[in-house]
């Protein structure tokens, strides 16, 4: 299954099966080939469809680049104020 390109459908319902990302639904997963968070494979003006080991890849490194950043402002964050817990772009 590793080498098979899959819909959007099937591609939101395996990333939730694993565990990757539960409750994503098939047109954020389009968007996200749309907008290049993920790869995508264009057979059409209308048919794409997605290899999953790719898209677990891309948002594996979009996780790990996210928590590094996310983990040195926390860091800043924390060092300056010293009470709050949460970094300023968090508050409502």
């Amino acid at each position: 299954m590793s080498d098979e390109l899959l819909t959007a459908q099937e591609t939101a319902a395996e990333l939730a099966k694993q565990g990757v990302i539960k409750g994503v639904k098939a047109f954020t997963i389009k968007r996200w080939g749309r907008i290049g968070l993920i790869p995508v494979v264009s057979l059409g003006h209308r048919t794409k469809r997605f290899h999953l080991p790719s898209v677990q890849a891309a948002l594996l490194k979009r996780q790990l680049k996210a928590k590094g950043t996310m983990s040195l402002a926390m860091k800043s964050w924390g060092e300056t104020s010293g009470k709050c817990i949460q970094p300023p772009m968090c508050f409502r």
